[in-house]
C-alpha cells in the first residue's frame, strides 16, 4: 500500500499488526469496487497521514458518502477537509475519485495531480489518474499512453494494486495489444478475484479476439460482482448480438441505458440490433439518439482534454 496507509507511532509494531488484521477483514468487502474503491474503506478504518482532527472528520464523512455512492456529498466533505488542511494529499485523491465517478474527468485529473505533488509515492493517485485518462482515451487514443504510464507507475509503487493492472489492461486493448491486455487482466483477477472491472476488461479483450463465449462468461461474472456495472451489460449485449440472441442483447442494452441514460453506445448498438430484427422505426430512433449523445460526449471530452 502507499505511504498514506501507514500511520507509524511509538507502538508501531502493535499498530502494524492491528492494521494487517483490519486490512485482511476489509479485503473480503471491497474486491468488487471499480477504480480502486478500496482506498475509501481502508483509510476510514485505519486513518491517514496528515490533516488535523476536523479535517479528518470531514474526510471520513466523505468516505462514508462515497460508500453510499453519494459522490456530490462526498465532494463537499472533501472540500471541507482540504479547506482545513490544504496539504491533505488523500483528500485530493479521494475527491478526484468522486469526480471520476461523476464523469468529470478533467477535475479528477487535476485533483490527482495535486495528490501526486503532495505525495509522489501515492500509488492510488497514479492509478486514479490513469483511470481518468483511460476514460478520455475513448475519444482520443493518443491519451492512451498516459493511462499506461500512470498505471505502470502505480504498479511500481504497489505491485499488488489489482485495479492498476485492470486499467492498464484496458488501455493496452485500445492499442490492440491483446496479449498484454489479457496478461494484465489475468493478473488483476489473480490479485483480486472480486474485481468486477477486471472481468469486464478481460471480456472486452476476448470479444475483440472473437472468443464470444469467453466474453460472455466474463461479463456474467462482472455483473454478478457488480449488478450496476453499465459496461458489463453493454459488453454482454454485444456478445448476445454476436450469437444472434437478439432479445437478450436488447434486454442488456435496455439495462445499460437504464443505469446510464447518457451513454450513447448502447443506443447505437440497440438500434443496430433492432435493424437486424426488422424493427426499422425503433432502429432509426435509437441510432439518432446514439449519434446525438456521441456528439455531446465528444464535445465534452474535447473540453476536458485541453491541458491534459
Amino acid at each position: 500500500m502507499a505511504a498514506d496507509f501507514d500511520n507509524r507511532s511509538p507502538n508501531s509494531v502493535e499498530n502494524s499488526n492491528k492494521k494487517k488484521s483490519i486490512l485482511s477483514t476489509i479485503g473480503g468487502w471491497t474486491g468488487s469496487l471499480p477504480w480502486n474503491g478500496l482506498v475509501f474503506f481502508v483509510i476510514a478504518m485505519i486513518g491517514c497521514k496528515g490533516g488535523n482532527d476536523m479535517a479528518k472528520k470531514s474526510f471520513n464523512q466523505g468516505v462514508e458518502n462515497s460508500k453510499l455512492q453519494q459522490y456530490d456529498k462526498a465532494i463537499t466533505d472533501y472540500n471541507k477537509a482540504i479547506e482545513l488542511d490544504p496539504k491533505y494529499a488523500m483528500a485530493y485523491n479521494n475527491r478526484g475519485f468522486a469526480y471520476g465517478k461523476l464523469q468529470q474527468y478533467d477535475k479528477a485529473i487535476a485533483d490527482c495531480n495535486k495528490a501526486i505533488k503532495l505525495d509522489p509515492k501515492s500509488a492510488e493517485a497514479y492509478n486514479n489518474r490513469g483511470f481518468a485518462y483511460g476514460k478520455l482515451q475513448q475519444h482520443d487514443r493518443a491519451i492512451t499512453d498516459k493511462a499506461i504510464t500512470d498505471c505502470t507507475k502505480a504498479i511500481e509503487l504497489d505491485p499488488k494494486l489489482a485495479s492498476a493492472y485492470s486499467t492498464r489492461g484496458n488501455a493496452y486493448l485500445y492499442h490492440e495489444q491483446h496479449d498484454k491486455a489479457m496478461t494484465d487482466c489475468n493478473k488483476a483477477i489473480e490479485l483480486d478475484p472480486k474485481l468486477a472491472e477486471a472481468y469486464n476488461n478481460r471480456g472486452d479483450a476476448y470479444f475483440s479476439l472473437g472468443q464470444t463465449n469467453k466474453a460472455m462468461t466474463d461479463s456474467n461474472k462482472a455483473i454478478e460482482l457488480d449488478p450496476k456495472y453499465v459496461m458489463a451489460y453493454y459488453t454482454r449485449g454485444l456478445a448476445y448480438g454476436q450469437l444472434k440472441q437478439y432479445d437478450k442483447a436488447i434486454a442488456d442494452y435496455n439495462k445499460a441505458i437504464e443505469l446510464d441514460p447518457k451513454y450513447g453506445f448502447p443506443y447505437s448498438s440497440r438500434g443496430e440490433t433492432y435493424l437486424k430484427m426488422g424493427r426499422k422505426k425503433e432502429a432509426e430512433a435509437d441510432m439518432a439518439k446514439g449519434m446525438m449523445l456521441a456528439k455531446e460526449a465528444k464535445a465534452d471530452m474535447a473540453k476536458m482534454l485541453k491541458g491534459n
